[in-house]
């Protein structure tokens, strides 16, 4: 599963996001970062056992106060 995350400011927050996916017991497989001038999208490609934890795993990312919306890529 790949995560589209939209952070509002220009800081880097990918440490505090993977941290936050390892403590649902989610393996982060590869990130990509993307500087958009005033913001940051990341693509956070991760392994998931099902739809109710991807839906856990969503919630857990949207309740830091930097994180605009959390997206699901599908390919």
């Amino acid at each position: 599963t790949v995560l589209s995350i939209y952070v509002n400011d220009t800081k880097n927050h990918m440490l505090d996001l993977v941290q936050t996916i390892s403590m649902m017991n989610v393996s982060v497989e590869g990130i990509k970062n993307i500087n958009r001038g005033d913001r940051y999208i990341y693509d956070i490609q991760c392994y998931v056992t099902g739809i109710e934890q991807l839906d856990k795993l969503i919630l857990a990312i949207q309740k830091n106060q930097y994180v605009e919306k959390v997206e699901r890529v599908i390919r």
